[in-house]
């Protein structure tokens, strides 16, 4: 069982499903993760265990799949396949079908790729249409397997990835989540996931931290360059990047991951009405469709209304708005400085406050 949710001993992979059943649902790592002491740094190197990870994937799986951004994350992942000679069926790169949005794939992504040679692996531009965004939002049917992680706009990845032909088994779907986040709690130093950072899904395969000794390895390699730079909260860290990419491996050359907004002025106008944004490429896509597609933003806020009413319980929304996306659920803690794992309860026993 990979990254799922459980209620009372029983298992799922929808979290909408898991909370209609109880609001007391526990997000869950891999059970590879149980008994891992994460306080003892993976004696290979991190580009070893890498290449690992990557020829794993291959030898468990007939067709692999590479969901290429440009970013830095899914540029080592892909470059990890590539430099090793691991064969990769497929690459992906996932466009809005909003021009102006798609600046990462167009700008980095797509020269990467044609610089390279592939001749035996396909390259897949995943390009949705406006009349794709008209059939999706201009029907009020909701199928709950594409929420709670994806309310964005933009349908960059919400029609692709839930092609039944990429969820067969024996399918990997393989994605580039994620640099470790690390946090400190007394005397000690813990690495941890977010649900809403993780996309967990069954048929997709995260490179990163699927696998406890790549996510071991990158944490203590973020902790070392972390503690260079005690001025910094690790929030600054993981918006602006710099020491994150640098110290988990990632190039800097690649654009920075693209800062979230806050959940207060950072909409857009139509008619009165505010449709909000929480990333700047969705800002850009909000504002493209207010001039050449407006009926396409109601549409879209009517659906994610309807959707509220698949949920028992206004605190499963941020703000009260599936717009702002699902309140995260934490994983364990993991301990890196020595060997105990706690939950979020056991660490904050008077609430989770962001340090």
């Amino acid at each position: 069982m990979m990254w799922h949710y459980s209620v009372d001993g029983e298992t799922f992979t929808n979290k909408i499903t898991a909370y209609n059943k109880s609001k007391n649902i526990k997000f869950n790592s891999p059970k590879i993760y149980e008994g891992v002491d994460f306080s003892i740094e993976p004696e290979s190197t991190f580009q070893n265990l890498l290449k690992q990870q990557a020829q794993k994937i291959r030898d468990t799986n007939d067709v692999v799949r590479l969901y290429y951004s440009g970013g830095s994350d899914s540029l080592l992942m892909l470059e990890t396949f590539l430099t090793n000679d691991i064969h990769v069926d497929e690459i992906v790169c996932l466009k809005s079908g909003i021009p102006q949005a798609d600046f990462e794939i167009d700008q980095y992504a797509i020269p990467f790729l044609k610089n390279k040679t592939l001749s035996k692996t396909k390259v897949t531009i995943n390009t949705p249409t406006m009349e794709d965004y008209e059939n999706h939002y201009g029907t009020s049917a909701i199928d709950i397997k594409f929420y709670p992680w994806n309310t964005y706009f933009r349908l960059h990845q919400t029609l692709e990835l839930f092609n039944e032909e990429n969820m067969r088994p024996g399918v990997a779907n393989v994605k580039g989540f994620d640099k470790p986040k690390i946090m400190k709690c007394g005397n000690e130093w813990y690495t941890y996931f977010l649900d809403v950072d993780m996309e967990p899904l069954p048929h997709v395969i995260n490179f990163f931290s699927d696998n406890p000794a790549v996510h071991s390895k990158q944490a203590h390699m973020f902790l070392r360059e972390f503690r260079n730079h005690s001025k910094i909260k690790e929030s600054e860290v993981w918006n602006y990047q710099n020491i994150w990419n640098k110290s988990t491996g990632r190039t800097n050359d690649t654009p920075l991951k693209t800062v979230f907004f806050e959940q207060g002025n950072n909409f857009v106008m139509q008619n009165s009405v505010k449709y909000y944004y929480i990333n700047h490429k969705e800002k850009i896509a909000l504002e493209c469709m207010t001039k050449s597609n407006p009926s396409l933003l109601p549409l879209w806020y009517d659906k994610l209304s309807n959707l509220k009413s698949f949920v028992n319980g206004v605190e499963f929304w941020n703000n009260n708005h599936p717009v702002f996306g699902a309140v995260g659920h934490f994983s364990k803690f993991y301990c890196l400085t020595k060997n105990e794992t706690k939950t979020v309860d056991e660490l904050f026993p008077d609430g989770f406050k962001n340090q």
